[in-house]
This record gives C-alpha cells, sequence and structure tokens, in this order.
C-alpha cells in the first residue's frame, strides 16, 4: 500500500470520464465488468482487480459537482474473516 493517488481504474458509475450524471442520487446498481477496467498497475481485469483490492493497493474516489476533485476518498482494504 502507498501514501500516493493512483490513476483510475474503474469508474463506479459509469464507463466514461465524468460517469453518470446521477443528479446528486446514489447508484446502488451499478455493475462492475472487465470492460469497466482501466489498463492500470492495478490489471487489466476485473479479477486483477478485486486482486489488488485484497491486497489494499486501492482507494475509492467519490467526487461531485460541489467537489470535481473529490468529495470523500478511501483506502479499499479485505474485510477480516
Amino acid at each position: 500500500m502507498t501514501d500516493t493517488n493512483g490513476p483510475v481504474a474503474a469508474f463506479l458509475a459509469g464507463n466514461h470520464p465524468r460517469g453518470w450524471d446521477v443528479d446528486g442520487k446514489w447508484i446502488d446498481n451499478a455493475t462492475l465488468t472487465d470492460a469497466n477496467v482501466m489498463p492500470t498497475g492495478c490489471g487489466t481485469t476485473l479479477a486483477e482487480l478485486i486482486a489488488a483490492m485484497r491486497d489494499g493497493g486501492t482507494y475509492v474516489n467519490v467526487h461531485n459537482q460541489a467537489n470535481p476533485g473529490g468529495e470523500v476518498r478511501g483506502q479499499i482494504m479485505a474485510k477480516s474473516p
């Protein structure tokens, strides 16, 4: 795990730079597939991205119109058994 920002590996709400225009509504039905995964250091498939998540090498950053640089950010960690 590092303390530096990385590139976008997958958009959680749409597969383009802006994501989906959700008009402030929470998305609870987005589906990620291999098509959503960007070729980064986290891999090129969903399985490789999940492995990077389990290793603590990924984070999520939620953007909105008021805070285009990110409203909230957090490291993705594996749940303890």
